[in-house]
Order: structure tokens, then sequence, then C-alpha cells
């Protein structure tokens, strides 16, 4: 239970983050569509290199999903920056 709180608060965070600044670590929503067949949410974000899509029943859930590949994206770049140093 504890660990699930942690997580919601850290979640609460990022949306903080997003909300107060418009965009979440350099990544801007691009695009924010309604998906009729499958009656869910779509959302699109870029930092105009690279392009995360992610799909939720809600849009916070889809935002949520899209935090968290934004953050294995810049785990992914600091595992690679740091290799090359």
């Amino acid at each position: 239970m504890q660990r699930a709180t942690v997580m919601k608060s850290t979640l609460n965070k990022k949306f903080r983050k997003y909300y107060q600044s418009g965009n979440y670590r350099g990544f801007y929503k691009v695009e924010n569509r309604f998906l009729r067949n499958s009656k869910s949410k779509a959302v699109i974000f870029s930092n105009g290199e690279e392009s995360i899509h992610t799909i939720g029943m809600f849009t916070e859930e889809a935002l949520g999903k899209a935090f968290e590949a934004i953050d294995k994206y810049h785990r992914k770049q600091n595992a690679k920056s740091t290799l090359l140093t």
C-alpha cells in the first residue's frame, strides 16, 4: 500500500509539472484525439525529434503512460551518453 501511495504521489508531481509548464521534460502534446471504435483517448507527444504515442481509456491514463514513456526515453538517452564518455 505504501508503494502505491509513492507511485501516486510521483504521478501527481508529473501531472503538476506538465499542467504548470505545458510540457513534460521537453516533450509537448502535439495531438489528443478520441478513438471511436475502441472508445479510448490517444495522445501524441513530441520533442521535435522523437514522437511518443499512447492510448488510455481516459486522457489522464494516456498522459500517465506518456510520462512513463518520456521517462524511459530520457533513461535511454542518459545511458547512451554515459557509454560514450
